[in-house]
């Protein structure tokens, strides 16, 4: 044993072996040989070896911390994550002085989400050993993850000086830094991270985060060769290859984007969390009703398998019983673009009818605002999930004996999917976040109206795996967020006609800009306006200008702009004659923000709900004849709209009034439709 022991201790993990196996000839079972013996095949990598040596050593000597730590590291290396949590609170229950097991449960706890958990974990960790840099970096990151951005700078500051160039605490420092003092800051730090010399070796892990940090400050050529630098030495790294897709669609550069999600799509390791990356990218160009559907229900296999599904009930409440209990789910409870049409229902749900919960995971830097303060106002109960992993989520849900749950977010970022997956409500239903199908067999319907969702249309019912709800006059309801002037014409104005779109720039795709170009090209003297938060790159926005100059439209005609305050962005509509809806994927708030300034809006009518929300809206508000049926008429309704100086000012006199007097500004009706809805769901 001592001689195998030294042999392991200088890496020569064969002697090693060789010389365990013998101790265990000569004292069959003995623990220590065992747990070594486990040790060696954990660091040659065959995990189901280390599993069955050390399982045996910790069965004969279950008193031992270390053997159970060591167990739970292989468990959840093996993705044995409840029972790697498990070993490790066992470890620490027999040794709390033992450096690891709580660390290395609160990182475990980080990794899936339990992030209030892990918090708790780490700060057992550093009751013993104050200088456990580890446990510091997992604390600033669960803080940071909490909110508690100050307290998150001090762990991290606290891991750094225990461990002065610790990556990941300074990569973690990064990120906090983004949010608390601007790209710029948060950019110089991990670029002076990556300009070390060790920085080729680093952890491809580490590097990902950088990348994805970048792509997060909007640092995209950072970002696309960081990920291409972890993928040369790591070709299965999932992560990197979604960052990197994505890094390529947000900077205008599709194609290379697209071939980026088909391998993302073709992985065999690829993840639940990575997969909504290629499902989000669909919408942007997909208008195939089985792509679609057959995409999106290969998310549900993805996910962990849960706890058996109870079988939905016909109806979720018998006439007459008490109130109709209804759970919203949603990372968006604040200044989002989801609050100007959640806020109308919520406002004006009849409280005789339904008891309202929401569930919000108001994470991070997106933390709660001052619109947070009016959906609590309109929430009976409001829970908090932020931190919570997905299974004390569901059991939170069940205990409140929520009658029907909505989901809101969809394959969006901060959606609570897995959670549906496993059934927390006898009825669960889709809505608002999210275009397409939710690809989950527990999600039962999914809201939408018959001018987004035509009966009997191919890509309709046949992309959803859910039962479509269709409501009466609309599946929307719009108030904005604060009192804004109409918009008029500016004294001294130019004549000269201005297209415009607000809209994120991945749904401008070439075809979209390709047809707005010749829109522009073709209404002599016409200007384009494009605003998304992208644009702020300048690369970026080079490429945007180079494509449309190829086709015809020089910089002096085109306006770029990228994120302005709410007083200057609604300002803008001012200068913006008309307003371009893109395709596939319409608008929904950019639409309904454009039509209360008073400016009308062009779209196209596709195949699928993404592709005719903007059909929707203009029908609410009665304004159908800005609806193409083709790209051909599309560019016919904006040059003639362009050319017609008294129906322009007309729409900007009259569309407000036009949506307060719709269905669409309707809130109390809207509020009455969606109830009745709910409590006469089909069987």
């Amino acid at each position: 044993m001592k001689r195998a022991v030294a042999a392991h201790q200088n890496g020569r993990l064969a002697e090693a072996e060789a010389g365990y196996q013998q101790a265990l000839r000569q004292h069959p079972g003995f623990p220590d040989a065992l747990h070594l013996l486990g040790l060696v095949a954990y660091q040659q990598g065959d995990l189901m070896a280390a599993l069955r040596h050390i399982e045996a050593a910790t069965a004969a000597r279950p008193d031992m911390a270390l053997f159970r730590f060591n167990l739970g590291n292989v468990q959840r290396d093996a993705g044995h994550a409840t029972a790697a949590a498990d070993s490790f609170v066992i470890a620490w229950k027999l040794q709390p002085s033992l450096p690891g097991p709580a660390t290395n449960l609160g990182n475990l706890y980080l990794s899936s989400g339990r992030v209030r958990d892990a918090a708790v974990w780490f700060d057992r960790a550093l009751q013993v050993h104050t200088n456990d840099a580890s446990a510091w970096n997992g604390l600033g990151s669960a803080l940071r993850q909490l909110g508690q951005l100050a307290e998150a700078g001090a762990a991290f500051e606290k891991a750094l000086a225990a461990r002065p160039q610790m990556p990941e605490a300074r990569v973690n420092r990064a990120r906090l830094l983004l949010a608390t003092a601007g790209p710029a800051v948060a950019l110089a730090e991990v670029r002076a991270m990556l300009q070390a010399p060790d920085a080729t070796r680093a952890d491809p892990a580490i590097l990902n985060e950088c990348g994805t940090l970048c792509f997060e400050a909007q640092a995209y050529d950072d970002a696309i060769r960081i990920f291409r630098s972890v993928l040369s030495r790591c070709p299965d790294h999932v992560r990197a290859r979604a960052g990197l897709a994505n890094a390529l669609r947000d900077s205008w550069q599709p194609e290379e984007a697209a071939r980026e999600f088909a391998r993302l799509a073709q992985m065999p390791n690829v993840d639940a969390a990575a997969w909504q990356n290629h499902l989000l990218s669909l919408c942007y160009v997909c208008e195939d009703p089985e792509v679609v559907r057959a995409q999106h229900a290969r998310y549900a296999g993805l996910l962990p398998a849960g706890p058996p599904m109870a079988k939905r009930p016909a109806t979720p409440k018998p006439p007459g019983a008490e109130r109709l209990r209804v759970g919203y789910v949603s990372p968006d409870f604040r200044a989002h673009s989801c609050a100007f049409f959640l806020l109308p229902l919520l406002k004006h749900h009849d409280r005789a009818r339904v008891e309202v919960f929401c569930y919000a995971d108001l994470a991070g830097t997106h933390g709660a605002d001052e619109v947070t303060q009016q959906f609590k106002l309109n929430a009976e109960h409001w829970r908090e999930t932020t931190g919570l992993g997905d299974d004390a989520v569901r059991e939170m849900i069940r205990a409140d004996r929520i009658d029907v749950l909505l989901d809101l977010a969809g394959h969006t970022n901060g959606g609570r999917l897995p959670v549906f997956a496993q059934r927390a409500a006898p009825a669960q239903l889709s809505w608002l976040g999210y275009p397409q199908t939710s690809g989950l067999p527990t999600m039962d319907y999914r809201i939408t109206d018959a001018v987004a969702d035509p009966v009997g249309a191919p890509g309709a019912d046949a992309a959803c795996v859910e039962t479509l709800l269709r409501l009466p006059d609309g599946f929307l309801c719009f108030a904005p967020l604060t009192s804004l002037p109409q918009a008029s014409r500016r004294t001294g104005r130019s004549e000269a006609v201005c297209f415009g779109s607000f809209n994120n720039l991945s749904k401008v795709t070439p075809q979209v800009l390709m047809v707005w170009a010749q829109i522009v090209r073709e209404s002599p003297g016409s200007q384009l306006c494009l605003k998304a938060p992208q644009l702020a790159d300048q690369a970026t926005a080079q490429r945007v200008l180079d494509f449309l100059g190829a086709r015809g439209v020089s910089p002096e005609y085109v306006r770029l702009e990228a994120r302005l305050p709410w007083g200057e962005h609604y300002a803008l509509y001012e200068e913006i004659d008309i307003a371009l809806d893109p395709f596939p994927y319409n608008g929904t708030t950019t639409t309904c923000e454009a039509l209360w300034m008073g400016v009308p809006v062009i779209t196209l009518a596709g195949r699928l709900h993404a592709g005719r929300v903007g059909a929707s809206l203009l029908a609410q508000v009665g304004r159908s004849e800005l609806v193409a049926g083709s790209v051909q008429k599309y560019v016919e309704l904006a040059k003639g709209l362009a050319a017609d100086g008294t129906r322009r000012e007309a729409y900007r006199r009259d569309l407000r009034a036009a949506v307060q007097n719709s269905p669409l500004g309707d809130g109390p009706a809207f509020a009455r439709k969606f109830e009745t809805m709910l409590m006469s769901l089909p069987a």
